[in-house]
């Protein structure tokens, strides 16, 4: 991760003394091109703090290869530590704590997908 206190950042307070970030609130998380760069054996700890900063309804949405060996395959050029988890990588471990697929759209030739899932 780019930075481990990231969820630190989110709640701490500022000037105002009031949180800059209010976890008891339905939240969107927007992740595009993200998680297929974070390593496979890291997608469950930043899908569980997503979780525990995010009240019910809230939204996560990510684009993930849905097999990493087909996608690498079809583009010759990709340099071949382009790419560390697929969407599974991600899905996986959201579904675990309760998350939903609301929406799936594929969108390239490639094997590529867009995810929203919710949480129940």
């Amino acid at each position: 991760m780019v930075k481990d206190d990231w969820p630190s950042l989110l709640t701490s307070t500022h000037e105002e003394s009031s949180p800059t970030f209010d976890s008891t609130q339905p939240t969107l998380w927007l992740a595009e091109g993200l998680t297929m760069y974070i390593p496979k054996t890291s997608v469950p700890e930043y899908v569980s703090l997503v979780n525990k900063l995010s009240a019910k309804d809230s939204a996560f949405i990510f684009d993930g290869a849905i097999d990493i060996d087909s996608y690498i395959k079809d583009i010759p050029d990709l340099p071949s530590n382009f790419l560390h988890s697929s969407a599974n990588d991600t899905l996986e471990p959201l579904n675990s704590l309760g998350w939903q697929i609301s929406n799936q759209v594929d969108y390239s030739d490639h094997g590529e997908r867009f995810y929203t899932v919710s949480k129940q």
